[in-house]
């Protein structure tokens, strides 16, 4: 059963924004039922599957390969409708694959696709992928890098295999091989796509340059480098394998000093062997994707490139501006963006707070403890009278294939999505404030990434992401006390109260470290109390240090 008012906000979603303010004598979009939505955005899902499928044989006769009997009945089973039975047949294609499906990318994007008409209630899901299609001019290049901003607009698309309207990449899978491989064939004909030798050297370069990195103590988080030094004693003949990471670098200024290592067995310096570098952690591979992805920027010069962020990629931060849901990179890095930009944000935004949340909710004069106060009623007490938006927003989508067990906590996509999109809208404001050197557009870039973080946090409060995001930027403003908020709701959303526990005692930690600095040890012996309340497991070392400061006050 639904509710009168998400019914007449589907008239929206169908008719699309322009029916705000529409002009007399115009006739009023058709109000369309959740169930008839729903069943259209089946019969979009089969006629995508049936492609894939149809594309997926064109290529195994081509190829005069013969795929694992389990592809087709893949297939058959999403374009049945039967979700359950292809997820269990996409289980086993992977297992098949060393338990990814690296190797099959065209069946993981109708996976994808499956799981967005799974999770999204078609309200929401529609609105989705006519506005970002819709925001993309024809024959353009578009990263789409979350789950959504993939699968959702590969879906979306008249053809994702024709490039019609658009061709769409994943800037997140460059550095997979075999996804490389299924752009080169799907698209090579038509635009410039990374070779063999491209991903080789992106591979090389970035080792190189994160060797040497670790070397100094210089690494990211999220990169993981390993030094293998595989030394053999001259004189015993043994051989002595040598791992050193960031924890062990005392030991490679050893080696480097000594030009070698000391044999364990009998003392015989035993000279150093070249080093064998290895990578992992989800740093070093976005950082091999980010190399990829500016070399098809830098190789397609001829065609416009639109972006749905996921990881941040810092060689696009200069070229990102705000378009609508998503980014347009523009060709030349921009000094500032344009003047006008942000009026023109605000209005998109306030329509799609309208349709989710009510335009009421963050106002440019509201504060955090307003909007924390607002959902607390709404988000965690369930204190609906009152609420404007659309009431499907705030509830998960109850027919779905079941739990999954890397998840926690009801399933809200919707609001993951949105409050996501509006978060990396802040982040470039808030990049664009810490780079600018204009003063006035260093306050107007801090204003609209702390208004743009407020909306996001409304539209998902259960979004750790955007809190952590938010709590940071706070922080680097002195406003503990906002950052805190923040973090307390967090954790009272539930399923992310451990995470909020961390950020909670993060934000003390600095806090009282700044005080520290200011002499104001008054206020950080009432900081440091505040994380023993929180931090029990360390309330010794909190308690040394209050009594530290009593002394020194």
């Amino acid at each position: 059963m639904h509710s009168p008012i998400s019914t007449i906000v589907c008239a929206f979603i169908i008719g699309g924004f322009a029916s705000f303010g529409q002009p007399a004598g115009k006739p009023a979009p058709v109000i369309k039922s959740t169930t008839e939505l729903e069943a259209k955005l089946m019969a979009q899902f089969k006629a995508f599957a049936v492609r894939k499928r149809d594309y997926a044989k064109n290529i195994a006769a081509e190829k005069k390969v013969k795929p694992p009997e389990l592809v087709w009945k893949f297939f058959d089973a999403v374009i049945d409708g039967n979700f359950v039975a292809s997820l269990n047949h996409a289980r086993l294609l992977a297992k098949m694959n060393g338990g990814t499906l690296g190797a099959f990318p065209l069946i993981n994007e109708v996976s994808g696709a499956r799981n967005m008409v799974d999770q999204w209630h078609a309200e929401f899901l529609l609105l989705y992928m006519a506005d970002v299609v819709g925001a993309i001019p024809k024959g353009s290049i578009y990263f789409g890098g979350t789950d959504p901003g993939r699968f959702a607009i590969t879906l979306g698309s008249e053809s994702h295999e024709k490039a019609d309207p658009f061709f769409t990449i994943t800037q997140n899978a460059l550095a997979d091989g075999h996804y490389l491989q299924y752009l080169r064939e799907l698209y090579g004909k038509r635009i410039y796509i990374p070779t063999v030798k491209d991903n080789q050297d992106a591979f090389t370069e970035y080792i190189q340059n994160a060797q040497k990195r670790m070397i100094t103590g210089g690494l990211a988080p999220g990169e993981n480098v390993t030094l293998k030094y595989n030394f053999k004693c001259p004189q015993c003949d043994t051989p002595h394998l040598i791992s050193i990471n960031q924890s062990r670098l005392e030991l490679h200024k050893k080696i480097t000093a000594q030009g070698g290592l000391r044999c364990p067995k009998d003392n015989t310096l035993m000279s150093a062997p070249a080093p064998e570098a290895q990578v992992s952690g989800v740093g070093a591979v976005m950082a091999i994707n980010a190399s990829l992805a500016k070399k098809v920027f830098e190789k397609n010069p001829d065609h416009e490139f639109y972006l749905e962020e996921s990881f941040p990629l810092q060689w696009m931060k200069p070229h990102m501006v705000p378009h609508g849901l998503i980014f347009k990179l523009e060709s030349k890095p921009l000094k500032e963006l344009p003047p006008d930009l942000i009026s023109q944000i605000r209005k998109d935004w306030k329509r799609y707070m309208a349709l989710c949340v009510g335009d009421a909710v963050v106002k440019p004069e509201t504060t955090v403890a307003e909007l924390c106060k607002w959902i607390e009623g709404v988000y965690i007490k369930n204190e609906r009278d009152g609420f404007n938006g659309n009431r499907l927003f705030l509830e998960a989508k109850k027919e779905t294939m079941g739990p999954y067990p890397y998840r926690k906590g009801p399933p809200f996509f919707e609001q993951k999505t949105f409050s996501k999109m509006r978060c990396d809208q802040a982040g470039l404001f808030a990049w664009r404030e810490s780079t600018t050197q204009d003063a006035k557009l260093k306050k107007e870039y801090a204003k609209e990434a702390d208004y743009a973080y407020r909306q996001a946090f409304a539209l998902g409060p259960t979004n750790t992401e955007v809190a952590f995001k938010y709590v940071n930027f706070l922080s680097t403003k002195g406003r503990f006390d906002d950052s805190k908020l923040i973090a307390r709701t967090l954790k009272a959303t539930g399923p992310n109260s451990k995470f909020a526990q961390i950020i909670l005692t993060d934000i003390l930690i600095n806090q009282e470290r700044q005080l520290v600095a200011k002499r104001d040890y008054v206020k950080a012996v009432e900081v440091a109390l505040e994380l023993v309340e929180i931090d029990k497991d360390n309330k010794d070392q909190h308690m040394k240090r209050i009594e530290s400061y009593r002394k020194l006050k």
